[in-house]
């Protein structure tokens, strides 16, 4: 048998002799273990049985250190050092270009697109370890990179496969007066844990919702993250495997100041556990500007086929985009907060529908938009960016190969993304970053700052003011409470 990435003689001690007959020999309420003859279990050899020279944690406890020792040195020389401008509009549109914020393990640059620790998605495309016969990168690949900088090689891509867990051992841990420098450790161990443990929770949702509850099967040893989450979810054919190893990779990480990463990043700096930072960014993800945009870029286009049919000319297509924007909505997977190119998610998507799928009218109808999409924003002139994102062209392949249940889009786009989420954030309490903790303001105190002479407002200095005799306030407790008796009678009433 031969491992996802190259012989088994590539990887020492990871697997050893494994017998093709699998046994399952321990059994909780919570989960299954599989293993494979003789072989130790396969969950737990996988996070144990590598050598000290591939274990990805042993690799970090001898990088943190340093690390730590560059940032201090930084920081003495630089601490006070300005690095820009807060202007009035950046504190009203979203902090959208104001740099508030340390995030290591991907870089957004608007030209270029995103980078992974310096590494482009085509670079990461060629150097990133694949499976064997495959082509696109393998996600615990991205992982290690994203954790450590450096491209695995074989030996050291094994140490990303990890067993389950059902507990944080990073709450146990501080619940139990662990120092503040071993945060990172334990934080590391639940990263670990969740993104192994997510597909199997992914798989198992997509099984409840949409295939009546049927079982998602036994985690394959010989095979990587991306194949048995496939597996797992009922999907065989091998185009659509390579094609989620692509999804999971490049949809990992997008810099820190998107609202999943910045969310996670926020409640981790409370020192919440890596399960409850990562369950708040789902929470983030499942907005229709974040996660949900792919379903809105499929109904879009659904909504343009039922009008105008499967072949459409230019002139017609056109037409459709002008009277979108004309109607007061957007063109959904057109346009970025940040980039001012054509999204590289989007180009490596379209390559790889040019090579498996370059006849899918829906394929075809997403080109055509591409080549005249810009123009028309262009034209129009409230663009900055006219080019597609990823979204544009996420949900045409997932649709391709059968994933037609689109409000699962958002729980893979949660899958992947985790693996960017919490590498930062093994960084974050390694670094020992603070509370995140910025200054807000209220309108009138940001206008008094600016020297702005204007009446009097909400939130005025008291002084300003005259009191009010208004009822509103016993009318506003009325309504809360009448709200919250039609909240909790029928939870009263079941108990």
């Amino acid at each position: 048998m031969v491992p996802p990435w190259g012989h088994q003689d590539n990887v020492p001690g990871l697997l050893g002799s494994v017998p093709p007959a699998p046994r399952r020999v321990l059994r909780s309420h919570r989960s299954a273990v599989w293993c494979h003859g003789n072989a130790p279990c396969v969950l737990f050899a996988a996070r144990h049985a590598a050598t000290a020279a591939t274990n990805l944690k042993d690799v970090l406890a001898s990088m943190i250190p340093k690390e730590q020792a560059r940032i201090k040195s930084f920081r003495q020389q630089h601490g006070s050092t300005a690095i820009g401008q807060i202007t009035v509009d950046m504190v009203y549109g979203g902090m959208r270009g104001m740099k508030g914020l340390i995030y290591e393990t991907s870089v957004l640059d608007p030209d270029e697109g995103i980078r992974f620790r310096g590494f482009s998605i085509p670079e990461c495309q060629k150097l990133l370890p694949k499976a064997a016969g495959g082509e696109e990168p393998l996600p615990e690949g991205l992982f290690w990179l994203l954790v450590t900088g450096e491209v695995p090689t074989p030996e050291q891509l094994s140490a990303a496969i990890t067993a389950l867990n059902s507990e944080s051992k990073f709450a146990r841990a501080y619940a139990e007066g662990i120092n503040r420098v071993k945060y990172w450790e334990f934080v590391y161990e639940d990263a670990m844990d969740l993104i192994a443990k997510l597909p199997c929770v992914a798989a198992k949702i997509y099984r409840n919702l949409y295939r009546e509850g049927s079982s998602i099967g036994a985690i394959d040893p010989n095979l990587d993250w991306s194949h048995n989450f496939t597996n797992m979810l009922g999907y065989t054919d091998p185009q659509f495997i390579e094609l989620m190893r692509l999804y999971l990779t490049i949809h990992s990480d997008h810099e820190g100041g998107n609202v999943s990463a910045h969310t996670s990043h926020l409640v981790g700096s409370a020192l919440s556990d890596p399960y409850l930072a990562f369950a708040a960014a789902m929470n983030g993800l499942a907005g229709p500007l974040h996660g949900l945009a792919n379903q809105e870029v499929l109904l879009w286009l659904t909504d343009l086929q039922k009008e105008l049919g499967q072949d459409v000319s230019d002139e017609k297509l056109r037409d459709f985009i002008w009277n979108t924007l004309n109607s007061g909505r957007v063109v959904p997977g057109y346009g970025h907060a940040v980039l001012r190119k054509t999204d590289p998610r989007y180009t490596c998507q379209r390559e790889f529908a040019l090579k498996h799928l370059p006849k899918d009218p829906m394929f075809k109808l997403v080109a055509q938009l591409y080549k005249i999409v810009p123009n028309v924003l262009l034209e129009q002139g409230k663009a900055k960016n006219p080019w597609p994102n990823v979204d544009a062209h996420s949900g045409v392949l997932l649709q391709y190969y059968g994933m037609k249940e689109m409000k699962y889009y958002t729980v893979l786009f949660g899958v992947s993304r985790a693996l960017g989420v919490l590498s930062q954030l093994i960084w974050s309490r390694a670094l020992g970053f603070p509370l995140e903790r910025p200054k807000s303001m209220s309108t009138a105190g940001l206008m008094q700052l600016v020297g702005y002479k204007s009446g009097i407002r909400p939130g005025s200095p008291a002084s300003e003011r005259q009191p009010s005799s208004s009822p509103g306030q016993a009318e506003l407790t009325q309504e809360f409470l009448h709200r919250g008796r039609r909240s909790w009678s029928p939870l009263a009433l079941q108990s």
